[in-house]
């Protein structure tokens, strides 16, 4: 069931800039952040910059604590994108140098915490449901590219699907008179052995890299975990099911809702 409540103009009060993107962006690198986030950004966060993200959570909080009345389905989602912040961007790492600062981050995350739970009673089963998944493709987007990008390079490297050929790569001929051949140039076999040694690496290499990315997907289906790699393209295929899944759900619960 989609919310049928009426739309909500937030920009016109300064607190509530960055809200819509906020709820809508990509994580971690599509949150709005100055300077933008980068992976030896959220290695290095400065403890100002990790404070600028508290100052920043609480502000998009007052904005959500607004609209749980009215639309608890966008104050829900906010507070489930709110953890996942948490989980990306190392603001907890450590304690805050400052007891102050400290505080003010240990009451930001309580209040967060107490609006997910509060938003959650005011919806249905279906809604929240789409909202945690909503929430999930969000947390696994860059996850998805990265694993997009892996796939269409095993394409165009030839492997239309990515599966041990043998636990072990091919071994090259043995014996005196093939070595000499070798050295002549002359070996057919040599060479075959050659290339079926690099064809077995390199989709080993593809095999394995790309293994990884998949188990790091949380949205993508048991089977496609499971068989992806047999089919390269059929699981890009599903990979941009994903993503067109996650603005499907954008559309259907954020973007008509603030202007």
């Amino acid at each position: 069931m989609v919310p049928v409540w009426g739309e909500i103009d937030m920009s016109s009060d300064p607190q509530n800039s960055g809200f819509l993107t906020y709820l809508t962006c990509e994580l971690p690198f599509g949150y709005p952040f100055e300077p933008p986030l980068t992976p030896q950004l959220l290695s290095n966060l400065k403890e100002r910059q990790r404070m600028e993200v508290v100052y920043q959570q609480a502000a998009y909080f007052e904005a959500a604590s607004q609209l749980a009345p009215s639309h608890p389905w966008i104050a829900y989602l906010a507070a489930l994108k709110h953890e996942a912040i948490l989980s990306f961007i190392p603001i907890e790492t450590t304690p805050f140098v400052s007891v102050t600062d400290q505080k003010i981050f240990n009451t930001c995350h309580q209040n967060w915490r107490q609006l997910r739970n509060d938003s959650r009673r005011g919806i249905e089963e279906g809604i929240a449901f789409f909202c945690e998944r909503l929430v999930m493709l969000q947390r696994d987007a860059a996850r998805i590219d990265d694993l997009e990008k892996r796939l269409r390079a095993a394409l165009a490297a030839g492997f239309p699907a990515l599966l041990p050929i043998a636990n072990e790569p091919p071994k090259m001929p043995e014996g005196l008179a093939t070595e000499i051949a070798g050295v002549l140039g002359l070996s057919t076999a040599r060479k075959k052995a050659e290339a079926a040694i690099k064809t077995w690496h390199l989709q080993d290499s593809y095999l394995q890299m790309c293994q990884q990315a998949l188990n790091k997907i949380s949205s993508i289906s048991p089977e496609a975990k499971r068989e992806g790699l047999k089919d390269v393209q059929g699981t890009v295929a599903e990979l941009n099911g994903l993503k067109e899944e996650r603005e499907i759900l954008k559309g259907n619960y954020i973007t008509p809702y603030i202007a």
